[in-house]
């Protein structure tokens, strides 16, 4: 075998390694619940009662795969971003707010979605009669939730908000319907590019591979 050829093999490979360090900086798959529904009046916002029922909608980022209970059918997932938009704006509580979103499938009882505190001892979560198309509460896919059936709860249930805006409690909730919706995270265009990039590096180590083969 040349030195030509020894040459080509180290670009090769430098050219894999690079492709397959890419691919592996790329995020894991995942998704947010998207859920829409009222908090009843004793709620409260900085400390300040909201005084009528006050719609809400809120969005909960999360890995589909960093399910944290062990039974099958009831998936509760550390949350990596969320907001929540109310009447008097957008607010937003990170990771360290410990919030986790909380699902059900079937296997247990109903479809259901919701929110849960990092103890898992406070929260809520409203269930549903169909899941389009269907899910596992362990690894959740996009899907509609329909066919309300109503909440179940724990509360007060807090959640730290960013920015100073104080905390929001929630005392009681609205009488529905709520509604749920699980939706895939559409990649930042940086990962794009990486994605991108690792298709090319794996390309090229296949170009190198095929003109050795020719060379040997």
């Amino acid at each position: 075998m040349t030195a030509i050829t020894l040459q080509s093999m180290k670009r090769c490979l430098l050219i894999l390694t690079a492709s397959l360090g890419l691919a592996a900086a790329a995020p894991a798959s995942m998704v947010t619940l998207n859920m829409s529904g009222s908090f009843g009046p004793t709620s409260t916002l900085g400390g300040t009662a909201f005084g009528v029922a006050t719609p809400f909608t809120f969005h909960a980022t999360f890995h589909s795969t960093t399910d944290t209970y062990a039974k099958h059918g009831l998936g509760i997932f550390p949350t990596t971003s969320f907001s929540i938009v109310l009447p008097s704006g957008t607010y937003t509580a990170g990771a360290g707010a410990g919030l986790k979103a909380f699902l059900l499938d079937p296997t247990l009882l109903a479809y259901s979605a919701g929110l849960v505190s990092a103890d898992r001892n406070y929260g809520f979560y409203s269930s549903f009669w169909i899941a389009r198309p269907a899910f596992s509460a362990d690894a959740p896919t996009p899907a509609v939730l329909s066919g309300y059936i109503g909440n179940n709860y724990s509360l007060p249930f807090t959640i730290a908000l960013d920015g100073g805006a104080g905390n929001l409690v929630v005392n009681a909730l609205g009488s529905g319907p709520f509604t749920a919706e699980i939706t895939a995270v559409v990649p930042e265009p940086d990962c794009w590019a990486m994605m991108g990039l690792t298709l090319v590096g794996v390309a090229g180590y296949g170009y190198c591979r095929f003109r050795l083969n020719r060379a040997v």
